[in-house]
């Protein structure tokens, strides 16, 4: 926490009160960028997974059936 107010003090003395907003809505959107990418890479793994686990499932079934 102390780490945050930290950078967000040396942020507003660098970029100073005028130029503060717009450099914290561009943080923002970069943020809700990187979180929907990290996102769409979990569902894609997950559905991966999900699709080896089904394959693995029938192929063990054919498997097991053919006993």
């Amino acid at each position: 926490m102390a780490s945050w107010l930290i950078v967000a003090v040396i942020a507003f003395v660098v970029l100073g009160p005028k130029q503060m907003p717009s450099a914290v809505r561009k943080a923002a959107r970069l943020v809700g960028k990187l979180q929907r990418t990290a996102d769409e890479f979990k569902r894609q793994l997950m559905s991966m997974d999900s699709e080896i686990e089904k394959e693995a499932k029938e192929s063990f079934e054919e498997t097991v059936g053919k006993d």
